[in-house]
């Protein structure tokens, strides 16, 4: 469980750099590989953790993303497990904007055995040929190992660090809070690596996925405890959209002292905005949702991290209403009810759905994936509906009604605690869009 070495590869990963955009922002990017030994972590035959194995070897790698004048820096270090899928950096995906605006700081780090495999062999053997990770479960001792590093350093001394994901990533914090690695995993002095967690779209009760646990061999069971977030010594956050909660209520707890729980009216499990690179989502028959959990997400990063630097707590929310069959329970018009209440929702133009129907027949997929389902990945995409006509006559009186309630709604989740304020004009433009795509119904 400790780095032995860093090494700063040359400049990379080819390109990365300068498509996001860093120079121009004032950020620095660098790729280093990292060599250390870690624990190796199972089940024994009742289900606990134990260890298994010590001073296991691996050699991997992280990007690095932070200001290019130290003295820029905030204190805000997202470290994030890079997901399985072909190492996509989804918390970077949902918080770039506001990391760029604000100062922070973001590492990801390949911590899956097979994606180590791909880039070694199939991406650049000459720059990854080190690249090893021999045994699964190292995963969590990995990225704890880089976050510690990383807080040794000058500038990250100072870091409030916190670990994200989201989907699979997301499970990643809940294993990793649930089997022990954060009560474990301590700074000289007793503190915790982590000083916060944001389990993003990831559903406790979504079987392997929700939980994928420390061994293939035993499957959680549905009714564990750890599948729901305990209390710990630091805040934990999870922020769900509609798809996770059709499947968490078995593990939703009041919020505590340390915990919130925020479900996200009107959104999908792929709702994190515009993907950084360019690379396309599953084409789908229906007309893809607009919503934007990305830009909720970086309000509910910015309370985190006033709950961590000053004790500022952040606001409760209501949790969406479940109907009789323990799904998340629907208005007239099709739209969830309950929840962190979303402009789109609260003034809406369309019906909104967090599944939707593939427009293709076949996919390619990571070199993971056991299976190449176009029906799977639609399922995690949303759509919309518009409302007709007749609907949309009756709730706003003009094109002018509806845009001033639209605002006043972004204003009211601003004050709440929910939304950036420079991230206010990014929705009103999309509801401005939304509005002319509509059929005509409003003078």
């Amino acid at each position: 469980m400790t780095v032995t070495a860093l090494e700063l590869l040359p400049a990379g990963p080819p390109g990365a750099g300068p498509a996001l955009g860093l120079a121009a922002a004032g950020y620095r990017e660098e790729e280093y590989l990292v060599r250390g030994v870690a624990d190796e972590w199972g089940y024994d035959a009742s289900g606990r953790a134990e260890l298994r194995r010590r001073d296991v070897p691996y050699t991997t790698r992280f990007v690095l993303r932070r200001p290019a004048d130290d003295d820029r820096f905030n204190g805000v270090l997202q470290v994030e497990p890079l997901h399985p899928e072909y190492d996509a950096a989804l918390t970077w995906q949902a918080l770039h904007g506001w990391i760029l605006r604000t100062g922070g700081a973001w590492a990801g780090v390949t911590q899956d055995f097979r994606l180590a495999e791909w880039l070694r062999t199939d991406v650049d053997a000459e720059r990854y040929g080190e690249l090893s990770i021999p045994a699964a479960n190292l995963r969590y001792e990995i990225v704890a190992d880089v976050a510690e590093a990383l807080r040794g350093e000058g500038w990250g001394a100072r870091a409030r660090t916190y670990l994200s994901g989201w989907s699979m990533t997301g499970s990643f914090g809940r294993v990793f809070l649930g089997d022990g690695f954060h009560a474990r995993r301590r700074l000289a002095g007793g503190a915790p690596v982590f000083d916060g967690y944001v389990i993003g779209i990831s559903s406790g009760g979504a079987g392997a996925s929700g939980y994928p646990g420390l061994s293939d061999e035993w499957e959680v069971p549905a009714d564990d405890p750890r599948r729901t977030i305990a209390d710990h010594d630091v805040p934990v956050v999870e922020l769900l959209s509609e798809l996770e909660s059709e499947t968490h209520e078995p593990h939703l707890r009041p919020d505590g002292d340390r915990y919130r729980l925020y479900q996200v009216a009107g959104t999908a499990h792929d709702a994190l905005g515009p993907r950084p690179g360019g690379t396309a989502a599953i084409p789908i028959v229906e007309r893809p949702s607009n919503a934007r959990l990305d830009l909720i997400a970086r309000a509910v990063f910015a309370r985190l991290d006033d709950w961590v630097r000053d004790g500022v707590a952040p606001p409760h929310a209501d949790r969406f209403t479940y109907d009789d069959d323990h799904r998340p329970a629907r208005d007239a018009e099709g739209n969830v009810l309950g929840g962190v209440r979303t402009p789109w929702i609260d003034e809406p133009l369309a019906r909104y759905v967090p599944h939707s129907t593939p427009a293709v027949t076949e996919v390619t997929p990571s070199p993971w994936s056991p299976v190449a389902d176009p029906q799977l990945m639609a399922w995690l995409r949303g759509h919309l509906v518009p409302l007709d006509p007749p609907v949309l006559a009756g709730r706003y009186a003009s094109a002018e009604d509806y845009l001033a309630r639209y605002a006043a709604r972004c204003r009211a989740l601003v004050e709440d605690g929910f939304l950036r304020w420079e991230d206010t004009e990014t929705l009103l433009a999309t509801a401005t869009a939304q509005f002319l795509e509509c059929p005509r119904a409003l003078p």
